[in-house]
């Protein structure tokens, strides 16, 4: 069974103080950000991960992490908030897959566990991510 971890991108990016703070003046910088940084972390996760973000996004950001195939990053596309790509993803696979929501958002959360998905807030998921790169840097120590 496939396992896919979701994170509601903007969602997440607010949770980091020093993001947030570059969301606001420059909000593509902030996301380009977050996605360097989960694209290490992707990398070494056994699911594949989905950043879900609203709107249309720069092709240029989707090109350059989707060849990896180990972060997708997703756009909601116009009209569609990535609340309701998630809630549709959720409904249409997760009786099949195995998925996990990171939101902090209380509908996203109860709709994804309504379709079978697990979920984690963000907080859990900030340490889940902290504890992957002291684990990178540990490895690289031994050497």
């Amino acid at each position: 069974m496939n396992a896919h971890l979701i994170i509601d991108g903007h969602n997440l990016l607010h949770k980091i103080p020093d993001l947030a703070e570059l969301h606001r003046h420059q909000p593509e910088s902030a996301r380009q950000k977050l996605i360097d940084l989960l694209a290490n972390f992707a990398a070494q996760a056994p699911e594949t991960v989905h950043l879900v973000f609203d709107g249309r996004g720069p092709k240029a950001a989707q090109m350059a992490h989707d060849a990896s195939g180990e972060l997708r990053i997703v756009y909601s596309g116009k009209g569609m908030s990535a609340d309701t790509l998630i809630e549709r993803v959720t409904a249409r696979h997760a009786k099949n897959q195995r998925m996990t929501v990171v939101s902090d958002d209380r509908l996203v959360r109860d709709s994804a566990q309504a379709n079978e998905a697990f979920t984690m807030n963000c907080q859990s998921f900030l340490q889940r991510l902290d504890d992957s790169v002291r684990n990178q840097r540990r490895y690289f120590r031994k050497d």
